[in-house]
């Protein structure tokens, strides 16, 4: 008699990531990626646990697809089913054991959204989370099964922070609160965009600190954070109802929150070529289309998560796997605009320039002196673009009116460039 199969648990030959956590933390270790298709991403490890400062379940692309900032670290849950309390964190603080929370985690998928389900008594509840598609914006949903209704509070944990640097506790934070039917609109610091909910409960002001979450996994000197919060959410759930919460950062969410969600789990699962292919194909075709900010005005190839931006070395060595192999010319063609755009005397930066989009905070380390501008001290990073064109001219041929008119005249500049030897490469 076979192994029963769990609820979340994929089919066999799935593409998809599946860890059995059973409440072992050694196996909710392991760190997921999720991307909104414009810089922005959710990412953490299974546990919801975060040991990077990278993590977060927002973090946003305020000039798409850089300039990314951590907004939401945690959306703190906790359900009440009759007088018991269940919280689900797993924080890490120094000196002491993780929270306990991973231990109700039964399994975690990402098939294709990030899903979690949990064991509550005789209750199961289900979390999944989904970046829209384009927008610097979240959705929670949170579904209970087994018993006849819970209460389900959660507490927003804001970092408000660029991606590489860590909040400190300080008195800056603006508590302002503007309330409306399900919705709520905070601004705590008025440097960074309003921060829009839409709820379906009621919102509990309570602001505070959470003080000294630990990142194990950072590879700097310092590596506790401060979290601020404005209050929590709480909201009834029903047996076999599903609730949700989105977050949206600089204008509110339109749509229903069911809706988007779907639409963005309907575009991972367009990305898969198909159970005839082999399965390390699928997976690679699964992971390429996180890289690929196509939904934003600049289209980019992001060099690597959670660190890396746009690199032009990267992008020129990446294109034909991550675009052309998948049949997306137009988006190479899309990708390779950007790059043009940022030439400079013919020759392109190693790296679009982040646009620092804040006003510096006492709370963070200062911006560093060059922050903003491009670089343009390697001779490789023009010389990729050669091989890049290479490969677009086997796919599209040479009578292709983006080559004869865009891509060939740049083509031309970085040549006469390098060979005349611009002051920036030193030769």
């Amino acid at each position: 008699m076979g192994r029963r199969k769990r609820e979340l648990e994929p089919g066999e030959g799935s593409p998809w990531p599946y860890v059995p956590v059973q409440g072992d933390l050694s196996r909710a270790e392991a760190e997921w990626l999720h991307t909104n298709g414009a810089g922005a991403y959710a990412m953490s490890t299974v546990a919801l646990s975060h040991t990077r400062r990278y993590h977060g379940l927002l973090v946003a692309a305020l000039s798409p697809p850089l300039d990314r900032h951590v907004i939401l670290s945690h959306a703190e849950t906790e359900v009440e089913i009759g007088k018991r309390s269940h919280r689900l964190a797993a924080h890490r603080f120094p000196g002491v054991a993780p929270m306990p929370g991973y231990r109700q985690l039964e399994e975690f998928a990402q098939a294709p959204l990030p899903h979690w389900r949990y064991r509550l008594g005789k209750a199961s509840f289900n979390r999944r989370l989904a970046l829209v598609r384009g927008k610097n914006a979240l959705v929670l949903s949170y579904g209970l099964s087994g018993v006849r209704s819970a209460i389900l509070k959660v507490r927003p944990l804001l970092s408000l922070r660029p991606m590489h640097e860590l909040t400190r506790e300080h008195g800056g934070m603006l508590q302002t609160v503007a309330l409306r039917p399900r919705q709520v609109q905070i601004q705590p610091r008025p440097d960074l965009p309003q921060i829009h909910f839409e709820h379906e409960g009621l919102f509990v002001g309570s602001p505070d600190w959470w003080r000294r979450f630990e990142y194990s996994s950072d590879d700097h000197d310092e590596t506790t954070e401060d979290l601020w919060t404005p209050g929590v959410f709480e909201m009834e759930i029903q047996d076999g109802q599903t609730i949700y919460l989105t977050v949206s950062v600089g204008e509110p969410l339109q749509g229903d929150p069911a809706a988007l969600m779907r639409e963005t789990e309907e575009h991972l699962l367009a990305q898969d070529p198909g159970e005839e292919r082999p399965d390390a194909v699928r997976k690679l075709f699964l992971a390429a289309d996180q890289f690929c900010a196509e939904n934003c005005d600049r289209p980019a190839v992001i060099a690597g998560y959670p660190w890396f931006g746009v690199w032009t070395r990267d992008t020129c060595i990446a294109l034909p796997g991550l675009y052309l192999t998948r049949g997306k010319v137009d988006g190479a063609k899309a990708v390779l605009r950007t790059l043009i755009a940022s030439q400079q005397a013919g020759l392109l930066p190693r790296r679009l320039a982040e646009h620092p989009s804040v006003v510096q905070m006492p709370s963070l380390r200062p911006i560093p002196a060059g922050f903003g501008r491009s670089e343009f001290s390697s001779v490789d990073s023009t010389l990729w673009l050669f091989e890049a064109a290479r490969a677009l001219l086997a796919w599209t041929g040479s009578d292709d009116s983006f080559v004869r008119e865009e891509l060939y005249p740049a083509l031309v500049a970085a040549f006469n460039a390098v060979c005349e030897g611009r002051a920036a490469l030193g030769v």
